[in-house]
């Protein structure tokens, strides 16, 4: 309906001015203050990311996504068990080589992402739960 295409609307909006604040800092940083914080060139994926983690937690708030459909509640569940798997390949690897995060801090900044999602799917089905409740 025109509600949700308004919401997804102001979502996407939102996520598009994360990603081009976080790049414009970026920029500052690197190119112009000649400071590298990661090794590579990560930190514009990782900017992308936090937009799209941004997206997901807002479209979960607003409860764009059915949530009690299956193959969305398999899509977040596929979310936390990744998430979890990279946490366990990474855990006791060193993660700053030479003052810059390494690939594997990267990794692991990704994996929280995927296990941010995840809980943000976890919480809101939870508060559906007793919020359901509560109305009947």
């Amino acid at each position: 309906d025109e509600r949700q295409l308004k919401i997804r609307g102001n979502i996407y909006f939102k996520s598009f001015s994360v990603l081009s604040f976080i790049i414009i800092a970026i920029f500052f940083i690197k190119e112009i203050f000649n400071i590298d914080l990661m090794i590579g060139d990560w930190e514009y994926l990782i900017a992308l990311f936090i937009s799209i983690t941004y997206c997901f937690i807002l479209m979960i708030y607003y409860e764009i996504y059915p949530l009690t459909k299956a193959r969305y509640r398999l899509l977040f569940i596929f979310f936390g068990l990744f998430g979890l798997y990279l946490f366990l390949i990474i855990n006791g690897k060193p993660l700053i080589i030479d003052n810059q995060l390494s690939v594997l801090g990267c990794e692991l900044i990704f994996t929280s992402f995927y296990i941010i999602i995840f809980i943000t799917y976890v919480i809101k089905v939870i508060y559906n739960h007793y919020h359901q409740d509560d109305d009947n």
